[in-house]
């Protein structure tokens, strides 16, 4: 026994995450001032191996996954072309394969921590198109070293697309 290691996972927190995520509670928070309708999710952050992820679910019917990831690379190109935090789309990827959809964006934005130099981060919409129009996707922003202001205004931003004209029942 005196060899044996315990991993302490549980309870996992990180000052950039934690921060990450008062500035997504706050976008958030005022989305829901200016839409009360939309619904609230959770959500979710943590790390996956050695990024962090920062995700909500998308879930009802006839989600449309690829207007929502057209959404957030017209937001990435709309930051770039403001030059707002040395924001740059660095590549984009799709994968469909029967009920199976994703899609992919990697950017680089300026570092929150270190001036002026580049944090790169990815933005996943995926899921699967369900029997009878039910859908069910996330959205997923994933990090490599920290996370500037503009992170959390983009997974705001995406929660609000995403989940504005949501049809989370069969009535119109």
């Amino acid at each position: 026994m005196a060899n044996e290691q315990i991993a302490e996972c549980a309870g996992f927190s990180d000052r950039n995450l934690d921060e990450m995520m008062q500035r997504v509670q706050n976008h958030i928070d005022k989305v829901a001032e200016r839409n009360p309708r939309i619904p609230r999710v959770k959500v979710s952050s943590g790390m996956r191996g050695t990024r962090y992820y920062v995700e909500f679910p998308i879930v009802g019917k006839n989600v449309d996954a690829f207007r929502i990831y057209n959404y957030v690379k017209s937001k990435l190109d709309q930051a770039h072309q403001e030059k707002r935090a040395m924001v740059r789309v660095t590549g984009k990827d799709s994968y469909i394969n029967e009920e199976n959809v994703a899609y992919l964006l990697d950017y680089q934005v300026e570092s929150g921590k270190v001036q002026g130099s580049p944090c790169s981060g990815s933005c996943y919409v995926r899921g699967v198109k369900g029997a009878e129009g039910w859908d069910s996707f996330k959205f997923i922003l994933e990090k490599s070293n920290d996370f500037n202001a503009f992170d959390a205004e983009l997974v705001a931003f995406a929660y609000e697309m995403a989940l504005s004209n949501l049809q989370t029942s069969n009535q119109p």
